[in-house]
């Protein structure tokens, strides 16, 4: 999906007077996770491909999140930042079965988590949030656990040890 619209924005660039080879892409929240999958996973061109689409590339020159969670693994989440409960509809079951059938989803978790994801290669990242490492009072608890700042930090450890860029800002 991501990953197919990159190539297609870049397969009519010419036509929209954009430049195909600067491209970046970005989102918040849970938007930012097909983004950062597109800038962590391999390039996806296939020259030999019949579909015009599926023969351009779908590397980008970013990646832009705000307030995002960049992992579908629930046991990292727990690491970043414990007691979070979210991404269980990923995994298709809640979170709490997502942990204790962890072992079980490693495979889909491994094919399309951005965290798991991470090599040399990948676009470099760039994390925002308003939020600092500590709750604001005018936000709810499991909200800013979602949207913590842990969250991209945690990724940019990651990040580093790959190889990878990753850039994170917060108060």
């Amino acid at each position: 999906g991501a990953q197919r619209a990159v190539q297609f924005v870049r397969l009519n660039a010419a036509k929209w007077n954009l430049d195909p080879q600067s491209i970046a892409v970005g989102g918040g929240s849970q938007g930012a996770l097909p983004a950062l999958y597109v800038g962590c996973v391999p390039d996806r061109a296939n020259p030999r491909a019949t579909d015009p689409v599926e023969r351009v590339s779908s590397h980008v020159t970013c990646v832009a999140a705000y307030r995002s969670q960049p992992s579908i693994d629930p046991q990292r989440m727990q690491e970043w930042e414990p007691g979070v409960k979210w991404g269980a509809p990923a995994l298709g079951c809640s979170f709490e079965e997502s942990l204790k059938r962890r072992a079980e989803l490693l495979p889909f978790i491994q094919q399309w988590s951005p965290d798991a994801l991470l090599h040399k290669g990948a676009a470099p990242s760039y994390f925002e949030n308003n939020w600092g490492l500590i709750q604001p009072t005018t936000v709810t608890e499991m909200d800013y656990k979602v949207h913590s700042p842990a969250w991209a930090l945690g990724f940019q450890q990651l990040a580093h040890r790959a190889g990878a860029v990753c850039h994170v800002k917060f108060p």
